[in-house]
């Protein structure tokens, strides 16, 4: 947000030096917490970072899926055989890993940005309507790893429509809502102003969230925060054409 607030000053002609000097206020401020918290685990524990979980991730999904990718393994497979790396040296494995395989890196981490805007989330909503797990179905879980192993996205599709229908056509009914949804919030901008400071801020948020996300697994969990900004700006584009309103976003 702080960025976005620098670059909407650059973009003005007056007061650049009050809103710089905001900018730079609001960054003070709501950095502070988070030093104050990163300064606690040092002196406590002896490590800097907010929390693990990124070294965890880093390990577990960044490590272990470019490792699956090259051996046509199951990221599954792959975590089972690094389960005894030492934590002290998960991270460091991590970043040689991504860095002796850039191309694959970039590769997964395109389908996890792909999986982060068009995961149907399915399997959340089996759980609200009728307490539903597809991995329940013993002949599937048991043998999940031989199953969809190095299959594409297709090949999976087909898998869970023999073991689970119900999975399926759920996660179907559920992508195509997914996909209007997407379709109208780029409406939008196609039929609306989006040029204002506050529409830029929610955006940028958005892309945040969605530029941060690796393919750790349960992305619709993980695209739930901006999940209200897509209704938000697809209603407004329903709102314009079904009114055929002529005015633009403000």
């Amino acid at each position: 947000m702080t960025v976005i607030l620098l670059l909407w000053t650059c973009a003005q002609r007056v007061d650049r030096v009050k809103r710089i000097a905001y900018a730079a206020i609001f960054l003070i401020v709501s950095s502070a917490p988070l030093l104050a918290w990163q300064a606690r685990n040092y002196v406590e524990t002896g490590y800097s970072g907010f929390s693990t979980a990124q070294d965890f991730n880093l390990h577990w999904y960044v490590t272990a899926s470019i490792v699956a990718d090259r051996t046509k393994k199951t990221v599954m497979q792959q975590q089972w055989e690094m389960k005894d790396i030492k934590l002290s040296e998960q991270r460091t494995k991590a970043v040689n890993t991504v860095l002796e395989h850039p191309y694959t890196f970039l590769k997964i981490y395109v389908k996890g940005q792909l999986k982060f805007w068009l995961h149907p989330g399915s399997l959340h909503a089996m759980r609200l309507l009728k307490g539903y797990r597809y991995d329940w179905i013993p002949s599937f879980a048991v043998n999940m790893d031989s199953l969809i192993g190095g299959k594409s996205i297709l090949g999976r599709q087909m898998v869970y429509l023999h073991h689970s229908p119900f999975f399926f056509w759920t996660g179907v009914i559920l992508e195509l809502v997914m996909i209007v949804y997407l379709s109208l919030a780029a409406g939008f901008f196609l039929f609306g102003r989006f040029m204002s400071k506050s529409v830029l801020v929610v955006v940028g948020v958005a892309i945040y969230f969605s530029i941060t996300y690796f393919d750790i697994g349960d992305a619709a969990r993980f695209r739930l925060p901006i999940m209200p900004l897509i209704c938000l700006f697809s209603g407004y584009a329903a709102w314009l054409l079904l009114t055929k309103h002529p005015r633009a976003a403000t």
